[in-house]
């Protein structure tokens, strides 16, 4: 707090136009994809959150439950421990979605392209960044429980709950609009 500080929701996450374009090109055929197109961004441990096995099961359970009239594009990070890893990569082939790993093994990362293309975005609560980035294109995002917290990400969390811009997720997914959250335009103006 103070007077030159200018508080802002979450990381000032930036997507340059050009950056968009070329990853909504280079992945043009992600725009056919049929139904309701949801991004699951699958994060992992971390100094305050814990995935554990009841957390990948739940959210391995949701995506199947929810399949019928959806595409998954399922993106883990490099915290995602092996044992989820596996799964959802299985699960996305089960259900004829997208897996992302790596570019090694997956290929070019297809992520920006998931971001502007999705219809909504589910996201595990562990990272401001992973939450910050379909905020920025104005996509509903459903923040997915891992174990543990803290009062800092409780802070984080409800500040995109009060711009609109994230629920957690209790089992359905629907569609909102809200003004996108860009943070690092809003505050260099």
């Amino acid at each position: 707090t103070g007077r030159n500080v200018f508080p802002i929701t979450g990381p000032p996450v930036w997507f340059p136009q050009q950056r968009i374009a070329n990853a909504q090109a280079q992945f043009a055929a992600l725009k056919s994809a049929p139904g309701q197109k949801v991004l699951v961004s699958i994060g992992g441990d971390s100094r305050n959150h814990r995935m554990s096995e009841h957390n990948v099961l739940a959210i391995e359970s949701a995506i199947n439950r929810l399949a019928q009239g959806r595409t998954f594009w399922i993106t883990v990070s490099r915290r995602t421990p092996e044992h989820a890893r596996v799964r959802f990569r299985r699960l996305a082939a089960s259900l004829n979605g997208v897996f992302w790993e790596n570019e090694e093994r997956d290929g070019p990362n297809p992520y920006v392209a998931f971001l502007s293309l999705c219809d909504v975005a589910m996201v595990t609560c562990e990272s401001a960044n992973m939450i910050a980035d379909p905020a920025f294109f104005g996509k509903p995002v459903y923040l997915l429980k891992l174990d543990g917290g803290s009062p800092r990400f409780d802070k984080l969390h409800n500040a995109f709950i009060a711009r609109h811009a994230a629920r957690w997720f209790t089992g359905g997914l629907q569609s909102w609009t809200y003004t996108p959250l860009r943070e690092a335009a809003r505050a260099a103006d």
